[in-house]
């Protein structure tokens, strides 16, 4: 009995080891995918249109959604968009009304607080979506003339935490 203890102890060592590292891992790959499509916009001199996105501005939106769904779609990622400083919508891969709450992304409130005042990337906890998937964010500031005009968030999944905890 004494070694199947041990044996089981050193199992959930591993397992929550394991689980640490891929979800510090995950965290890491999405904060330089966030950041290498912000320093994207910077390089394309998206930056200025961004700051002056309207509710109207459905042409510079739609050139700006196909870029991320681009992004999206070769990178792997589940979802990317780009929300103004007060966490409303601006461009999204998902179809969502311009200007509109993120509401969702009111919960890693703290992380985003960083990503506008301190211009620093961040990583949200890893959280399970309605479907069961884990998933985590990314968050990297989009700069325009010295000052932070929105963030870009990147949010992948984590399907290997279903095979672990198998």
């Amino acid at each position: 009995k004494q070694a199947e203890a041990k044996a089981l102890d050193k199992a959930v060592t591993a397992y929550l080891a394991a689980q640490t590292l891929l979800e510090e891992e995950l965290g890491r790959r999405l904060i330089s995918l966030a950041l290498a499509h912000a320093a994207h916009l910077d390089a394309a001199n998206d930056t200025g249109r961004i700051a002056r996105l309207q509710p109207d501005s459905d042409a510079v939106r739609e050139r700006l959604a196909d870029d991320l769904r681009h992004f999206a779609e070769v990178t792997g990622v589940r979802r990317v968009r780009i929300a103004n400083p007060a966490l409303k919508s601006l461009v999204d891969t998902e179809p969502v009304a311009p200007f509109a709450d993120y509401f969702d992304l009111e919960s890693e409130r703290h992380e985003i607080e960083r990503v506008l005042e301190a211009g620093e990337p961040a990583a949200s906890v890893l959280y399970t979506g309605s479907d069961g998937v884990r998933y985590k964010r990314g968050f990297a500031p989009v700069s325009h003339e010295g000052r932070t005009v929105a963030i870009v968030v990147v949010e992948g999944s984590a399907p290997y935490f279903a095979l672990i905890e198998r």
